[in-house]
């Protein structure tokens, strides 16, 4: 039996105690932060279709979140999405302009 302690930080005092033969037993530590399901290493690339079809659905009209919904994705990923791409969040702001335009 080995003692294993977590190498995240020291706000963590949680021990993990592996028993030899077992499949765990070849984990070199036991990250707590992975045990609470966060997601760790490099963030996911941008999907710039699904960003265009968002932008289509802003032009005819729809709101950011309604589109989200639409293309079955979280809100917050597709406003990421929009505003980490400097020329995708200049084509979202005149989507939303023609949108505003038509409307009246």
């Amino acid at each position: 039996m080995r003692l294993l302690y977590p190498i995240s930080g020291p706000s963590f005092s949680t021990a993990c105690v592996i028993h030899e033969g077992t499949p765990s037993a070849d984990f070199k530590f036991w990250d707590p932060l992975k045990a609470m399901g966060k997601r760790l290493g490099r963030p996911a690339k941008v999907d710039e279709t699904l960003a265009q079809q968002a932008l289509r659905y802003v032009e005819k009209g729809y709101t950011l979140r309604d589109a989200a919904k639409i293309l079955g994705v979280g809100y917050g990923t597709l406003a990421r999405y929009l505003t980490t791409n400097a020329t995708l969040r200049a084509r979202y702001y005149e989507a939303r302009a023609r949108a505003k335009r038509r409307k009246k």
